[in-house]
């Protein structure tokens, strides 16, 4: 009866860790408003004169690679009900080179904010298609994929406060989080100076 249970619980853990893996990795497809709504990001990114990472979206886009989690909808939905933020916009699968999953607070932002999330999400695919090892160490994926998305926000137009302000704080967190760290001279930047400052202020 115990090498039973024990059969049935593994099965069971199991088989979750294969549905979590496969909606995690895999995923789900877009609806067709929200490739309308990815559409118009593309075309933010082309006004802003960012054409390659217009032209990797449209690819992305059309082999349906931009996709959704049901697992990270729902812990976004559960962490907010709960008061915490869980500030989930997207990401790119360590080991995917093409594959981005877009949540609930990408849906959320105006086409700007969502542009500069994109060209972060691009970075990390441009990283991954190069390395063998693609998004390992995850940390040094997010330094570089913070330092592109520092790199275009003006060109896209997000700021502090107004278009985008959502994404453009949560990218100085990146900022202050990652790319400092890694390379110092960051924090000498007039915009990174104040927006350390105002994030000390709000601790």
């Amino acid at each position: 009866m115990d090498a039973l249970m024990r059969l049935i619980i593994y099965g069971t853990l199991s088989l979750l860790a294969l549905i979590l893996g496969i909606d995690t990795h895999i995923g789900s497809g877009l609806a067709t408003s929200e490739s309308s709504a990815v559409a118009d990001m593309i075309a933010v990114l082309d006004d802003s004169g960012l054409r390659s990472d217009a032209h990797m979206a449209r690819s992305v886009l059309r082999s349906s690679r931009f996709r959704k989690s049901r697992f990270f909808d729902w812990l976004n939905a559960f962490s907010e009900a709960r008061g915490y933020d869980f500030a989930f916009y997207a990401y790119t699968p360590i080991l995917s080179s093409r594959r981005v999953f877009l949540g609930d607070n990408y849906w959320r932002q105006d086409a700007y904010g969502r542009a500069s999330v994109t060209v972060h999400e691009l970075a990390h695919v441009r990283r991954h298609e190069r390395r063998a090892m693609r998004g390992i160490p995850r940390s040094s994926d997010e330094v570089e994929a913070y330092r592109y998305q520092y790199q275009t926000y003006r060109a896209i137009g997000i700021g502090s406060y107004g278009i985008g302000s959502d994404v453009y704080w949560d990218m100085m967190y990146g900022i202050r989080d990652y790319v400092v760290p890694a390379y110092p001279e960051y924090a000498e930047r007039k915009d990174v100076a104040e927006a350390l400052y105002v994030m000390r202020l709000a601790e």
